[in-house]
Formats: C-alpha cells, sequence, structure tokens
C-alpha cells in the first residue's frame, strides 16, 4: 500500500523483531519516491534508501 518509506522500514522492522525475538536486526529498503518523480523536482529515477539497524 502507498505509504511513508521511513515509516514502512520501521514498521517491517517492528514486525519482524516482535516475531523473531533476534539479537540484532538490520533492514535496508530502497524504493522510488514518487512525490520527486510527479512533482518538485520532477526526477523520474529517483530512489531513496532507508536503514534501521538494532541491536
Amino acid at each position: 500500500r502507498p505509504q511513508i518509506q521511513e515509516e514502512a522500514v520501521v514498521q517491517l522492522a517492528d514486525l519482524i523483531q516482535e516475531k523473531t525475538k533476534p539479537d540484532g536486526l538490520a533492514i535496508v529498503m530502497e524504493a522510488t519516491h514518487y512525490c520527486m518523480a510527479w512533482r518538485g523536482v520532477k526526477d523520474m529515477d529517483s530512489k531513496m534508501i532507508n536503514s534501521v539497524m538494532r541491536g
């Protein structure tokens, strides 16, 4: 579903951590930011990378 990438990576980390109880966790998410493609800079190839590191 469409949502803010920064929130999606944290939600994914929370879910994995809750279900697996790891000692540490690292997630790196790369996604297209359509707000940059459709308005503003109008860069159709814009990618953003967000990460969560825990433990």
